[in-house]
């Protein structure tokens, strides 16, 4: 909104990337796959067709990152973990049945190739 201060700690980075969710829902767990639609070192949003991540959900998450200079010439993955921290309904009226998760990294990312 107009005129509130950023109170973020992160910068995020708009970016589309793979990622699959694993959720600890009682004593089940779901797996989601999405994409992200930015990231920042201290955690992730994406979007998902359900809102069965309510704030406070455990994650476990991996992150498809495409070669490039300065990481690696290869593809690798990304693993972390993490909590739900906040969830939303779209507001696009043609996106009525989509939520946006966010969610908090607990540790730092794990880069595997």
């Amino acid at each position: 909104m107009a005129g509130q201060p950023e109170r973020r700690k992160h910068r995020r980075l708009s970016i589309r990337l793979p990622i699959e969710c694993v959720a600890s829902l009682g004593d089940r767990r779901t797996t989601v796959r999405t994409v992200t639609c930015d990231i920042s070192s201290g955690g992730v949003c994406f979007e998902v067709d359900s809102e069965e991540y309510p704030v406070g959900t455990s994650l476990e998450m991996e992150f498809g990152v495409p070669p490039g200079d300065g990481h690696s010439p290869y593809p690798g993955r990304v693993r972390g973990t993490g909590t739900v921290v906040r969830v939303g309904q779209l507001e696009d009226a043609a996106s009525t049945s989509r939520y946006r998760v966010t969610a908090q990294f607990s540790r730092t990312l794990k880069l595997v190739f």
